[in-house]
């Protein structure tokens, strides 16, 4: 199993209000996840069926770095493989959207290391994808972040079934010519992870290796002298270290933009703290009075994201109901407690606390069908095509003429009231299909902003 220890709160420490009032007596059947059901299966047959981990013959995804693991096993949207029966029906609740950031070991500051001032990016997009040659085990040295071929650089990687490495995979490594980060890499022969680079087809005196979790991952990266890892940003993940301390890190851009402020400094994380307690109020502007941060991620320059979801049994209408209070909390707690993601919600400036207007999260990928995976039926409110269903964005109110919107009377401002996942009012569109690595959408006439991606309406730069 994975581990992800985070000093969030201690043990007696009670949840916001709003989220104790969401949970607290409430009969609740739903989870959380960082990838749509659908690219959580196509990561699943994956790992099974190409990169063959499988609990059967217990070849499990292990841990380099601890004794953790992973053990994929078959699912079904529509029909569970192991038992025949069918899967009752489930609608996604958009929650919010985090970026992925890159951190680098900052134990070394000498020149040429990790930890050296003049290392502060990775390129995806930009020229060469530096970021894919180096998880692919094709170069594993510091030209890949602007150093010198002399000083050898490992790459930590995530397990083949983390949403984290799926998404990190299809918007940082499948792009631009870059190599899957599993090139190479063989469950029997390397599992745990521990192959140099040369040993693998590439080149530099690095190596790569498997962290299962975030937790993993972050101390991997803080063992490993002269390396990098990725996973997605959260305040309780990577607490700001000392560059040049034992055990240190830091985060870099990716092709020059910053992921978390909007300009890049020394690349030491961000604080979120009341005393010892990891809680804030999320970056907001006194000029505005709109919430600022992750403005980068706002703005739809830095691409490398995913939305956190819901996914709630529809079968019971008040399920959904308690699902979405949950939602609804946690999008309050984001802005005033713990602003670890951008809230898929609009609010106004002196509402559950909010020192300022949220604008919401207004972007969305470009939906499509993973590679072999059967996309479950979700009719009435999606007639399928010939028997088949058809992948849907969901009920994007970026079409409509004029959406309705939400006015905020102590900045006089309107923010619309984009809908960008799940089910609309009137269930006319009901969000299915994969979404990790699909082009990217904003508010402003259907515009792609996706990288490599041909015209509006494109699924994704690397179809998988």
């Amino acid at each position: 199993m994975a581990t992800n220890s985070l000093n969030i709160w201690s043990a007696d420490t009670t949840p916001p209000a709003g989220v104790l009032a969401a949970i607290n007596g409430v009969p609740l059947t739903a989870v959380n996840t960082d990838v749509r059901p659908e690219d959580g299966l196509f990561a699943t047959n994956h790992a099974l069926n190409t990169l063959h981990y499988t609990t059967a013959t217990g070849v499990k995804e292990a841990s380099t770095i601890g004794t953790s693991f992973a053990s994929p096993i078959p699912f079904g949207l529509s029909t569970d493989p192991i038992t025949g029966d069918a899967v009752p029906a489930f609608v996604t609740i958009p929650i919010g959207a985090a970026p992925v950031i890159f951190i680098a070991n900052a134990a070394n500051t000498g020149v040429g290391h990790t930890g050296n001032s003049a290392v502060t990016n990775i390129d995806v997009n930009t020229g060469t994808n530096q970021a894919a040659r180096l998880f692919s085990g094709t170069e594993c040295d510091a030209t890949v972040v602007g150093g010198s071929s002399t000083n050898a650089v490992s790459a930590i990687l995530r397990e083949p079934t983390s949403g984290t490495m799926n998404t990190t995979e299809f918007t940082s490594f499948q792009v631009n010519g870059g190599l899957s980060q599993e090139t190479g890499v063989s469950a029997s022969a390397n599992n745990p992870l521990s192959a140099t680079c040369t040993s693998t087809g590439g080149s530099g005196g690095g190596s790569r290796f498997r962290a299962i979790g975030t937790g993993d991952e972050v101390k991997g990266v803080g063992l490993t002298a002269d390396s990098l890892g990725y996973l997605f940003f959260s305040f309780e993940a990577v607490p700001p270290t000392t560059i040049g301390a034992a055990n240190s890190y830091k985060y870099l851009t990716v092709d020059g933009i910053d992921p978390i402020n909007a300009t890049y400094s020394t690349g030491v994380t961000p604080a979120c703290l009341t005393g010892t307690i990891t809680t804030c109020q999320a970056t907001h502007s006194a000029t505005t009075r709109e919430y600022t941060n992750f403005p980068n991620l706002r703005n739809g320059t830095y691409h490398e994201w995913t939305m956190y979801r819901m996914i709630a049994d529809s079968t019971q209408p008040t399920n959904v109901a308690n699902a979405q209070a949950l939602v609804n909390a946690a999008n309050i707690v984001a802005d005033t407690s713990l602003p670890d993601f951008i809230p898929i919600a609009s609010a106004c400036d002196g509402t559950n606390g909010l020192l300022a207007d949220e604008p919401g999260w207004q972007l969305y990928r470009e939906h499509y069908t993973p590679s072999g995976v059967v996309l479950p039926t979700v009719s009435p409110f999606n007639p399928p095509v010939g028997g088949v269903e058809e992948p849907n964005d969901g009920p994007n109110l970026f079409r409509n003429a004029n959406p309705s919107g939400l006015h905020c009377t102590t900045t006089g401002k309107t923010y619309f009231s984009w809908t960008l996942a799940g089910t609309d009012p009137s269930h006319v569109n009901t969000e299915v299909g994969g979404d990790v690595g699909g082009t990217i959408v904003n508010n402003a006439g259907m515009q792609n902003t996706s990288p490599g991606a041909t015209a509006p309406g494109a699924t994704e730069p690397t179809p998988h």
